[in-house]
């Protein structure tokens, strides 16, 4: 007999956080040298896209750091380190993570 397991997505409650926190978030987030995430501030939200991809999602806040999706089961976590920056997104999906470290641009 086999048993099957069935992600269902949790759920959420959005929180209104300061714009000055989404700006800090903005940049770029490499998983591997090709798959790097892009984070962009769109008004009082972020989206993400994995460049070279026209797929964006727009992302929520849960917490001050913790981010999530309407149509997915991925959650979004921004890391801060030394001097209260940004140095990590961790992708979350039903409990496999993805660790992204921030890259700076070099346009």
């Amino acid at each position: 007999m086999r048993i099957g397991v069935r992600w269902l997505p949790r759920q959420y409650t959005q929180i209104a956080i300061d714009p000055k926190l989404l700006d800090a978030y903005v940049g770029r987030y490499e998983i591997r040298k090709d798959v790097i995430l892009a984070v962009r501030r769109e008004g009082d939200h972020l989206s993400i896209h994995q460049e070279g991809s026209k797929h964006e999602q727009r992302i929520l806040p849960e917490s001050s750091h913790l981010f999530f999706t309407n149509d997915s089961v991925l959650e979004y976590d921004f890391v801060i380190g030394e001097h209260n920056r940004v140095t990590e997104l961790t992708v979350d999906s039903n409990g496999f993570k993805w660790h992204a470290k921030r890259i700076e641009d070099t346009h």
